[in-house]
Formats: C-alpha cells, sequence, structure tokens
C-alpha cells in the first residue's frame, strides 16, 4: 500500500512539476529580436527596478550576484547598494547621496515606489540590523539634479521576516508588499547545492506559501496582514482600481480590485517567468518582465562555473483588452527584471547586469 502510495505521489509530482514547466514556456521555442534600435546605458550593477519621475528614472542598484547567487560571498561581505537617476534622453545617469541614512546600517534596495512625485519607498534588506525593512525619503531638487532625504525607517514583526520584494503605496501610511519567499535568508551565506536546489523548487512548486501583504504603519511599524497567498509572488502595481500582482512560479499576474478591501478577479497568463510590472497610464497597458524559467537554469549552471552567460530576456505588454503580446524579447542584455515605459521607449534593468537597455516601443 505504501508503496503504491508513493508511486502515485511521484506521477502526481511529475505531472504538477511539468505543467508548472510547461506553463513558463519551458519547452517551448522563443524567438530572440534584434536590438539593432536599442542603446544602452552604462550604470553600476544591478537595476532590478525603475520608477520614472518626470524625465528621470530611478533606480537602486546593487551587487545581486554576490548577494544571492554567489557562494563564496553572501550578504555580510557585499558592498552597499545605492540609488541612481537614469536619464535615458541624455543617456546618463547619476547617483543620488542618501542624506540622513544612518552610517551604522546596511543599504540593499530591492522593490522601489515613488508616491505622489514627492516620496521614495524602497525595501531595503539590512542584514547587520534585523532584516527587511522600508525606508522612506524625501525627493526634493538639489540644483540641476534630485536629492533624497532620509525620513523614517519601517520595521517589520519577525513572523513577516521572509523576503519582501516589492511594494505599492496607497497612503502615506499604508501600503501592499509582496513576498517571494517566506522564509528569511541566513546570513552566513547560502546552499545552492543541486539537491538545496530541487527542495527549494519543490517548496515552491506545491505550496501556495508567499503571502500578499496589507500593512498599515504606526510609530515606525509595520502592522500587515495578509490578503492572498501565491507561490511565489513578486513586481506589483496598480492603475488605481485594479491591483496588478506577479506570481512568478504560477506564470500568472494576479489581479484584484480595489474596492472597500480586496477582490480577487481572474489572472492575466503570460508564459512567462515574469519579475517586475509597471502600468503606463498612456496606454493603459501593462508592462511585465518576462526570463524563461530554462534560460535562467542553464545561466546559474554556467555561473557556479566561473562563466557569465547572457540570459536572454524581454518585456511583454498586457493590452486593456488582456491580451498578451512580447514587445521585446532578446539576447543582448542579460536578467531583464524589469521593463518601464519611457516616453516612445522601454527602460529594461537588470537584477545582474551593469547597464539599462532602452529599446524603441511599437504599439500595434
Amino acid at each position: 500500500m505504501l508503496k503504491l502510495a508513493s508511486v502515485l505521489f511521484g506521477v502526481l509530482a511529475s505531472y504538477q512539476v511539468y505543467q508548472t514547466l510547461n506553463t513558463l514556456d519551458y519547452f517551448n521555442n522563443t524567438e530572440l529580436q534584434s536590438t539593432e534600435k536599442c542603446f544602452t546605458i552604462k550604470t553600476p550593477k544591478g537595476p532590478e527596478d525603475i520608477q520614472v519621475i518626470g524625465r528621470l528614472a530611478i533606480s537602486g542598484f546593487d551587487d545581486r550576484l554576490s548577494l544571492y547567487e554567489d557562494d563564496s560571498k553572501g550578504p555580510l561581505l557585499t558592498p552597499n547598494g545605492g540609488i541612481i537617476a537614469i536619464d535615458p534622453l541624455n543617456q546618463s545617469y547619476y547617483e543620488l547621496k542618501l542624506e540622513n541614512f544612518p552610517n551604522d546600517k546596511q543599504f540593499h534596495p530591492l522593490g522601489l515606489h515613488i508616491y505622489n512625485n514627492k516620496t521614495l519607498y524602497v525595501i531595503n534588506y539590512d542584514y547587520k540590523s534585523g532584516g527587511d525593512k522600508i525606508e522612506v525619503f524625501s525627493i526634493h531638487e538639489k540644483g540641476d539634479k534630485l536629492g533624497l532625504k532620509h525620513q523614517v525607517t519601517v520595521n517589520f514583526r519577525e513572523n513577516w521576516m521572509g523576503q519582501l520584494n516589492d511594494l505599492w503605496v496607497v497612503g502615506e501610511k499604508e501600503f501592499y508588499a509582496t513576498v517571494w519567499q517566506p522564509f528569511p535568508d541566513p546570513t552566513t551565506g547560502r546552499d545552492h547545492s543541486l539537491l538545496t536546489t530541487l527542495k527549494r523548487f519543490a517548496y515552491f512548486l506545491f505550496w501556495k506559501n508567499t503571502p500578499l501583504l496589507h500593512c498599515k504603519i504606526a510609530e515606525k511599524e509595520a502592522f500587515c496582514e495578509p490578503v492572498d497567498y501565491g507561490f511565489m509572488f513578486n513586481g506589483i502595481t496598480s492603475d488605481g482600481k485594479v491591483l496588478y500582482v506577479v506570481d512568478t512560479l504560477a506564470g500568472h499576474i494576479s489581479r484584484y480590485q480595489l474596492k472597500e478591501g480586496l477582490h480577487r478577479l481572474d489572472p492575466i497568463f503570460t508564459g512567462f517567468k515574469n519579475d517586475n510590472i509597471e502600468y503606463d497610464p498612456k496606454s493603459k497597458s501593462l508592462f511585465a518582465s518576462a526570463i524563461r524559467l530554462k534560460d535562467y537554469l542553464w545561466f546559474l549552471s554556467d555561473f557556479k562555473q566561473g562563466k557569465f552567460s547572457v540570459l536572454p530576456g524581454g518585456v511583454v505588454e498586457v493590452k486593456p483588452s488582456l491580451e498578451v503580446r512580447k514587445v521585446i524579447f532578446q539576447g543582448t542584455h542579460s536578467g531583464t527584471s524589469i521593463g518601464v515605459p519611457f516616453e516612445n521607449w522601454v527602460l529594461m534593468g537588470s537584477w545582474h547586469h551593469d547597464q539599462v537597455m532602452v529599446c524603441p516601443f511599437e504599439s500595434n
């Protein structure tokens, strides 16, 4: 009987893995497009998330390969990251000084949200001081440049100390946040052995256990309640009426109507492993970065052998009709984790590359 149960479990597990990988375009070919009309802006490594303000794009930067994929380094040996302002029209960038930021804290920025063009909220992995936090900065003009002044650090209670990924602010004291893995990072390094990797994949594939949090701030602390669970929640954005949340391993974008709480709507299946997502008021479309799971596994395998390979990826557009179309998919820019519309262009950032790629956006 136990043997039969084991066989049945194995069959079901294999089918679940097959379905998940198939949903994520694992077995399908994707045509790589020409980047002849694109240009790149060299930046510090890791402009993983981008927010547009006026004619500039704000992004965090960090050595994310050392933080996440490089076993020999890890959080305690990785230098602090920072915030940059990218000028796509002049193909340049500058680093913003973090005024009043405490000298004794680490700064590893991930998800960003600019609220009312005045305040920047940043998810910060501060490993030396208790883990995930949100740093709040006021945005001001400093001559012909922007400046950031640190206002407050928002702490999280221990039960939400997984790994925060992105946030969407709905009021000065209220926000939604995604958690991409429900257990905290070890601060002494990570185990990336094949066995551990398989265990992690199994954990994510079979259990909806990463929460979407609704949080309110009081006394510099976030008081949060889970409003839904997914396999691996990631980027988050909103058009003011609907909240859109990427569930990376599920291969879809979850949708929630924002009206006296959240009301779940049918998800949007993209067929890719999506990361960050942005809403474009001009076209009323969503733009989500996209890679294939198999490409990431190949990249990680090469990286473990000391080779840095290009991880092909791109951007998909979800039109107001919820039709999904591929806008840009290319093999030049590596590890695309964000695609942001900017005038007639799309800015693509990467969690492990030292550049932003800028490509023309042709609507149809």
